[in-house]
């Protein structure tokens, strides 16, 4: 599993692919963190499959854009870990 990390405002974002049981198949990848929380990403369980590592990591990239621009209105925001707020 590769990552490409990127972030854009307080958000870190790593999304990557991984190859599903050899078959030349990626599925992508995403967590989320806030910048200033350390100890925590939060896993967004994606679907799908894609013939290659680049469109399956550009597909969570995606989904990340559309879970931070709140576009995506089912899908929890990430937040800061309950161990950072005191």
């Amino acid at each position: 599993m590769e990552f490409k990390f990127t972030h854009t405002g307080k958000y870190l974002i790593a999304a990557g692919s991984r190859c599903e049981g050899g078959l030349n198949q990626f599925c992508p990848v995403l967590y989320i963190s806030v910048l200033e929380d350390t100890d925590w990403a939060t896993p967004y369980p994606m679907q799908g499959s894609y013939a290659r590592e680049e469109d399956a990591a550009a597909a969570a990239l995606h989904y990340a854009i559309q879970i931070i621009t709140r576009q995506r209105k089912d899908v929890k925001q990430p937040e800061v870990s309950k161990r950072q707020v005191g």
